[in-house]
């Protein structure tokens, strides 16, 4: 009759008694690197060996070598140390990593994060961060970015998050395209029309141009724009250039409206985003230097914007 199998795990002092001998080659420098006799850690193997019913180590000359049952045994064993090794080193590592990873969609880190974590760094020149533009979710649990800002829906993919703000659009211009002063919504029409198209992915894209027209009361809105961008910065650069006139994020063109390089000729009239920018943060990234507070950092001047 077979014998059930043993559901229990071995010992773990005895298993590493095991794994240290066979990698260093003797009980001794076994015994030194534990911190423990030699004589203790022979007793640590007899404890292995009775619990699995084999005998794992013989005598050769001054050493010991692995039996039949010990070969069979050690492969698995030092899979496994190897594993808890790795998992250490990663941990250290990262507990000694002081740079910052932030991850955010290309416009957004362009147009209202960079010049956020500019005034970051400004407060505190110790402080090493990276920004990293990209429009897939990295996963923060395992460490890819430490924060995201995203927009919408995506960041249910994300275990921790918090909103940041409700974007909205609205017309601007460069002060070089337009002859005289825009007083009506239906005067944009005689000028290019910059759009922006994120692409079918995006489940609640921004405001078009013909959502912006029809809610001022401008009957004749074109079903598209001139001009057509899947960047939102992109089209915001082209309306600095004076190509045209674009209907942009406020939180993309605060800095060229205070520096003149654009115009909003109805700053009261904006329509906003359909879903809010979110700030996404790992379980373990707040445990980082800094991190917790840029983090509030963020979300403060998120909300004040």
């Amino acid at each position: 009759m077979t014998e059930p199998l043993q559901r229990t795990m071995a010992p773990l002092r005895a298993v590493q008694a095991f794994e240290a001998i066979m990698r260093l080659g003797t009980v001794t420098r076994a015994a030194q690197e534990l911190g423990v006799s030699a004589g203790a850690l022979s007793q640590q193997i007899k404890v292995l060996e009775r619990f699995l019913g084999v005998q794992l180590l013989e005598r050769s000359g001054r050493g010991v070598v692995p039996t039949f049952w010990g070969q069979k045994y050690l492969p698995g064993v030092a899979e496994g140390f190897d594993a808890l090794r790795r998992a250490q080193r990663l941990v250290q590592q990262q507990k000694q990593d002081t740079q910052i990873r932030i991850s955010a969609p290309a416009s957004i880190s362009t147009r209202w994060l960079a010049s956020q974590l500019f005034e970051w760094s400004n407060r505190h020149p110790k402080s090493i961060f990276q920004l990293r533009a990209s429009d897939a979710e990295p996963d923060l649990q395992s460490g890819e970015a430490d924060l995201r800002v995203t927009y919408g829906d995506h960041v249910l993919v994300h275990a921790h998050y918090a909103k940041l703000f409700v974007d909205a659009v609205t017309p601007v211009l460069s002060p070089r395209l337009a002859a005289r002063t825009i007083t009506e919504p239906a005067a944009l029409l005689d000028y290019p029309l910059i759009g922006v198209d994120w692409g079918p992915e995006i489940d609640a894209p921004p405001p078009g141009w013909h959502d912006w027209l029809a809610h001022n009361g401008v009957a004749a809105a074109p079903s598209r724009a001139a001009l057509t961008f899947s960047l939102s910065s992109t089209a915001v650069d082209a309306a600095v250039s004076g190509n045209g006139i674009a209907l942009a994020q406020l939180s993309m063109v605060g800095e060229d409206l205070a520096a003149g390089r654009l115009i909003a000729p109805f700053p009261d009239r904006t329509l906003p985003m359909p879903k809010p920018y979110y700030l996404a943060w790992g379980a373990s990234a707040l445990t980082k230097a800094g991190c917790k507070e840029m983090q509030r950092w963020l979300m403060r001047k998120g909300r004040a914007d």
